[in-house]
């Protein structure tokens, strides 16, 4: 697994609350840094006007991924609840015939 996938991953449990321990917080830190610096380079590089244009454009393009996300997600736990009922249900009719043999 590459670093920036594993830097991602820790970003996601940071962000979701899920403790991490003092390596993975060093790791992210030092990724959030990493990005910062780049990020520094890319607008310290880039004429005023392209680059004001160029971030509206991105942050536009990465709206349109979060919002393309969260409709994933919601699907995604609709799908689970809607399992999980089904789950429950076939294991209460398993209960039933355990019991109760024909």
């Amino acid at each position: 697994m590459s670093t920036r996938v594993q830097n991602q991953q820790l970003h996601l449990k940071a962000s979701r609350g899920v403790p991490l321990t003092p390596e993975e917080q060093a790791q992210l830190a030092a990724w959030y840094a990493q990005l910062d610096q780049e990020e520094e380079r890319m607008l310290a590089s880039a004429p005023a006007d392209v680059e004001l244009e160029d971030l509206r454009r991105r942050v536009m393009d990465t709206q349109r991924q979060i919002e393309e996300v969260t409709r994933q997600i919601a699907e995604h736990t609709q799908a689970n609840d809607d399992l999980r009922r089904e789950l429950a249900v076939l294991r209460a009719r398993l209960s039933q015939q355990t019991s109760n043999p024909t």
